[in-house]
């Protein structure tokens, strides 16, 4: 089992170089590479980080869009689903859930379960 987080891992770093703006999974379990269905899971204190924003849960999963070298594009993260003690923290706000479904193309979030709460500054919403 942990030749393939390895490899996966490996796999994964090489499919999705960190880069500012970009998006960076890593899990301490597994991190899964699931090729035909476009899509990157991580397991076990799951951790998703883009620019100042850090989202942590049991399982994150991130929906990403492939590149094409004959277009020079390079692959993108589109979604992000995070499930299980989801904890979201940025510069200006705290999220905390059960579920997380975040959209990065249109960058909104939408934090479900018990407590579903965002904290900033000034105030908690629930």
């Amino acid at each position: 089992m942990k030749i393939f987080c390895l490899i996966s891992a490996f796999i994964f770093c090489i499919a999705f170089p960190a880069r500012a703006g970009d998006v960076n999974v890593t899990a301490d379990q597994q991190v899964e590479w699931h090729q035909k269905e476009n899509k990157v899971v991580a397991v076990g204190n799951a951790v998703a980080t883009k620019d100042d924003l850090n989202i942590r849960a049991d399982r994150l999963t991130g929906y990403y869009t492939p590149g094409d070298t004959s277009a020079k594009t390079k692959t993108r993260f589109t979604r992000l689903t995070a499930r299980g003690k989801v904890k979201m923290h940025s510069a200006k706000a705290d999220g905390y859930g059960d579920n997380l479904n975040y959209d990065l193309v249109a960058d909104s979030a939408v934090l479900t379960g018990k407590p579903a709460k965002i904290v900033t500054e000034k105030e908690t919403i629930t």
